[in-house]
């Protein structure tokens, strides 16, 4: 087998071999299809084909070069050849991609968080860094869940031509464990989820971007749930829920925020746990939504835990991550009232860029907790507020980004059986974001739009829906 490159190089043939009798093959008429059928994994016409640097521009040869592979070859000493993948139930460095032969190859994948192999220094693909392994749930009550790993790297394209290895998407947040329930009086606090590990880097591409495009950051990892607060119908002060992970931040997309843990059973319910916020990326992950309030067997229902804030968005100023949903308000008991709807999170905040980002839309806010007991008078839950608007992005070039709009209030929630049936009110809408600043003092961001109004819950004597949020005001331009 031979491998015949072209006058790609300032004009210089280059004749690689296999060992034994191979021979070079005789230039024929230079052609693109010449150079891709070398790497890829199709078969090649007869007779080698050549690439020159007459028929190739820099840019479309790095768009050539970006999305290909070579051929799979036997190892010539250590010149040319793939470099083996990280394999299952590594540990440490082993998880780590091999690197290609020096002259020619792929560089193998990471595992696990590892970071991908290099290419070839003419020719090759790095390899893509590994994702990141997911954090370990608590087995212990009312303990912390482990955050998640980071993803690994990607390697880096041959140092002439090659794309570069996509990082390694970062891991899961491990759940916060469920409180005790191992005393009568108080029932234990959830544990928190672990936080979502971050995306690792993309590979270098060839020539520093110019014969090969770099790879992507790994999106980040999604934050771990919370664990649920401790408690019985007998408890007489149940416990809170743990609170969800943060997303991590990524290359496209960051980790969403983990759900709060729902508010623990008892006389009177228990807090539900606060939603993560969302990581960064070029568009922010939405906040982790609010848990549930605990139930009640004598008391007040537990009110809900409120939605995490978006993710910020950066880079071409991708918007920000929606703002997580308020979680639902538990059941009162005995004539008691149904806990309260969460608030939704609030929008993340817009990327700066040329046109600045959008802000992102705020939470919706949760349900009022309901209360069907046979009671003197029953009082249903509020809905919750819903969250307000993200900022909209700063605009270097043109106008700021707009600010993003209110969430909608949560729907009031019911209240039946009793003498006297009071519904729960609506939750009120979520303000608009504030618009971006624009440059030079001109073109600031639009308003944010208004928030959506709150809801009335059918059934029983539902509340009424809450009032929508004005719109914020746009930015001022900058100087």
């Amino acid at each position: 087998m031979c491998l015949t490159i072209g006058a790609a190089f300032a004009g210089a043939g280059l004749l690689l071999t296999t060992a034994g009798t191979a021979q070079a093959a005789p230039a024929e008429a230079s052609t693109p299809s010449g150079l891709r059928c070398l790497m890829t994994n199709t078969e090649c016409p007869s007779g080698s084909q050549t690439a020159t640097a007459d028929t190739i521009s820099p840019t479309a040869l790095a768009a050539a070069v970006s999305n290909i592979s070579i051929r799979d070859v036997p190892v010539i000493g250590i010149f040319i050849g793939n470099g083996a993948d990280a394999q299952p139930g590594c540990v440490g460095a082993a998880c780590n991609g091999g690197n290609a032969g020096l002259l020619l190859g792929n560089g193998g994948n990471g595992l696990d968080g590892g970071n991908g192999g290099a290419g070839g220094f003419f020719f090759g693909r790095g390899g893509n860094g590994g994702a990141g392994v997911t954090g370990t749930s608590a087995t212990i009550p009312g303990d912390d869940g482990g955050h998640g790993g980071n993803g690994g790297s990607g390697g880096a394209g041959g140092f002439f031509f090659g794309r570069g290895g996509d990082g390694g998407a970062g891991g899961v947040g491990g759940g916060g464990g469920n409180g005790a329930n191992d005393t009568p009086t108080f029932g234990g606090t959830g544990g928190d989820g672990g936080n979502g590990g971050d995306g690792g880097a993309g590979g270098r591409g060839g020539l520093f971007g110019l014969f090969g495009l770099d790879g992507n950051t790994g999106n980040g990892g999604d934050g771990g749930t919370g664990g649920a607060g401790g408690g019985s119908f007998t408890t007489e002060f149940a416990g809170v829920g743990g609170n969800g992970g943060s997303g991590g931040n990524g290359g496209q997309l960051g980790g969403r925020g983990g759900t709060g843990g729902q508010g623990g059973t008892g006389k009177t319910g228990g807090d539900g746990g606060n939603g993560g916020q969302g990581g960064t990326g070029a568009t922010g992950g939405a906040g982790g939504t609010g848990g549930a309030g605990g139930l009640a067997s004598e008391g007040n229902g537990g009110p809900a835990g409120n939605g995490g804030q978006g993710g910020t968005g950066t880079q071409i100023g991708g918007a920000g991550g929606n703002g997580g949903y308020g979680g639902t308000g538990g059941p009162g008991g005995n004539g008691f009232d149904g806990g309260a709807g969460g608030s939704g999170g609030t929008g993340g905040q817009g990327g700066t860029g040329a046109t600045g980002g959008t802000g992102g839309t705020g939470g919706t806010g949760g349900f009022g907790g309901v209360n069907f007991d046979f009671g003197q008078t029953n009082t249903a839950g509020a809905g919750g507020t819903g969250g307000t608007g993200g900022s909209g992005g700063l605009g270097t070039v043109k106008s700021g980004g707009r600010g993003g709009t209110g969430g909608t209030g949560g729907f009031g929630g019911n209240a039946e059986n009793g003498q006297t049936n009071v519904g729960g009110a609506g939750g009120t809408g979520g303000a608009g974001g504030t618009g971006g600043s624009g440059v030079n003092g001109a073109n600031p961001g639009d308003t944010g739009g208004t928030g959506g109004p709150g809801q009335s819950q059918s059934g029983g004597v539902g509340g009424h829906g809450g009032t929508g949020g004005a719109g914020g005001e746009g930015g001022a331009g900058t100087n």
